[in-house]
């Protein structure tokens, strides 16, 4: 099984409300959530795969000194630098130089 699967496996186990909720997560219908888990997805599951992962995946942030969704890290990483809060300036400058730091989104 790959880690994608063994992810969404476990969020469906964990969500209250199944496939639904995952679904519901990641953006997609309840019905891709059903054919992801069963191995029956028709398509190349790698756009799926990335969008489970970045909701579900955790690495270590070493400035948090905790676990983070790829998802955070990013929003961390790049955001805006926040002249207002030096706590979170200090945030703002470990993720820059940080091997972990994702590459920005193009939305």
């Amino acid at each position: 099984m790959k880690p994608w699967q063994t992810l969404l496996t476990e969020a469906i186990a964990a969500d209250p409300r199944g496939r639904a909720g995952v679904a519901e997560m990641i953006g997609v219908s309840r019905a891709t959530v059903s054919l992801l888990s069963s191995g029956n997805y028709p398509a190349d599951p790698g756009p799926m795969s990335e969008k489970i992962t970045s909701v579900y995946g955790r690495h270590h942030c070493p400035h948090l000194n905790t676990e983070i969704s790829p998802r955070q890290c990013s929003q961390y990483a790049n955001r805006r630098y926040p002249i207002s809060n030096p706590r979170e300036a200090r945030h703002w400058r470990a993720c820059q130089a940080c091997p972990l730091k994702p590459e920005p989104e193009n939305d």
